[in-house]
């Protein structure tokens, strides 16, 4: 933690990988406490990167970690007065959050059981942390939905999924949660069953949520800067998640301040915080050698979402999701030698996967009921190709969402 922000200096790089091999070694004698920090150090690092110069655990390290995690869950213990492997399975659930990587399958399964046993006594920050791990790299789907989780109590007794647990827990721990660990849960719940139409909303838990969101004041009990921002807009997010779901989130159920504040907050994320790349520019620039006139990075008309490439004329749009929208994938093997990053502080997008991010669903979800036409253009379809080559790519898939009409003389 205090040499994080001298992590683009070489000692500090030399240093880390002489501890990354020090994991990847004894990881199988950790104990779940020590499994925790070891991912927790590994996400705190690479969240607070600054332009992606924070190194990664090598392959070999988080997957030890990872074999690791499954063993000791097996055998954790939840319930005894210290909390100790609740605040363990919170942390490492989080960790795969902010490493931007999903469990593996033994990983998710271990977790859905622990989850299981763990859900009722999880403490409101836990809770939090658990939900956004859980939400955000879509493990609730790797949870057996048969599965079901007896809760009892003096006079009834329930059943309900792993996911349904930790949403019921974290209904009941709503006045214990902190302004900011309120923001994140509510996103998480919300987002969940806005992607995944089987998985029903709470709306004990939202009514509980809105309830709670309305004591509180911006400038007072959100901290100034990008985090109280950030859990502004999550808040707001997760409202036109709802609003958009079912509309089960009317104004008169929601703070007056979530329709200002919030809503501000979100709005300026979505005018502001643009990557437009290389990338960006040559599918636009292809766009207009086709015909079309491209705007980029152009606002929809609510002001709440911003589009790669917006082609007014045709009501249509176009995203260039480069590797940010994808989860880092440790299960695929690193290359060797010559193919090896060649700067290993670097963000290598040769871990990228090809699975989409919840969050980058979510987008689409939204900008699909904003749009007539939606494309999404992955980096990996066009990495590598010369410029005629991704202006006829880029010609196809225009002329399949009926943007443009195919040429019979190209046929």
């Amino acid at each position: 933690t205090a040499l994080k922000k001298t992590a683009a200096d070489d000692a500090f790089r030399d240093a880390w990988r002489e501890l990354d091999a020090a994991v990847r070694r004894r990881a199988h004698r950790m104990s779940l406490l020590e499994v925790g920090i070891a991912m927790w150090s590994y996400a705190t690092l690479r969240a607070s990167r600054a332009s992606g110069d924070a190194p990664s655990p090598t392959r070999g390290a988080f997957l030890a970690l990872e074999r690791r995690l499954a063993m000791t869950l097996a055998t954790a213990r939840f319930g005894d007065a210290k909390r100790r492997d609740e605040t363990s399975v919170a942390t490492a659930t989080w960790a795969y959050h902010a490493m931007e990587t999903r469990p593996s399958d033994d990983a998710a399964r271990a977790l859905d059981a622990a989850l299981a046993k763990a859900a009722a006594t999880l403490p409101a920050q836990e809770t939090a942390m658990t939900l956004i791990g859980v939400a955000s790299t879509g493990t609730w789907r790797a949870f057996d939905s048969k599965k079901k989780k007896k809760t009892t109590t003096t006079t009834t007794t329930t059943t309900m999924t792993t996911w349904d647990a930790l949403v019921e827990n974290a209904r009941r721990r709503v006045h214990e949660m902190k302004p900011i660990e309120l923001a994140y849960a509510t996103w998480a719940v919300a987002i969940v069953s806005f992607v995944d139409e089987t998985t029903p909303p709470s709306r004990a838990f939202f009514e509980t949520a809105w309830a709670r969101a309305a004591t509180l004041t911006p400038g007072v009990d959100f901290p100034e800067g990008k985090r109280g921002k950030d859990a502004l807009a999550n808040f707001y997010h997760a409202y036109l998640m709802r609003r958009d779901a079912v509309d089960d989130a009317p104004p008169s159920a929601v703070p007056a301040w979530l329709h200002a504040d919030a809503r501000d907050a979100w709005r300026a994320q979505a005018k502001n915080d643009v990557n437009a790349s290389a990338f960006h520019d040559n599918v636009a620039r292809d766009c207009e050698s086709l015909g079309l006139t491209a705007e980029k990075e152009a606002l929809a008309e609510d002001g709440n979402f911003s589009a790669d490439v917006l082609l007014r004329d045709h009501d249509a749009i176009v995203e260039c999701d480069g590797p940010n929208h994808f989860y880092v994938d440790y299960q695929r093997p690193e290359p060797l030698g010559a193919d090896a990053n060649p700067n290993p502080g670097k963000y290598d997008t040769r871990k990228e996967s090809r699975v989409r991010k919840v969050k980058t669903e979510a987008r689409d979800k939204f900008l699909r009921a904003r749009f007539t036409r939606v494309i999404v253009v992955p980096w990996f379809d066009v990495h590598g190709m010369q410029p005629a080559q991704r202006t006829a790519y880029v010609r196809a898939r225009l002329e399949d969402a009926g943007v443009l009409k195919k040429d019979a003389a190209l046929e």
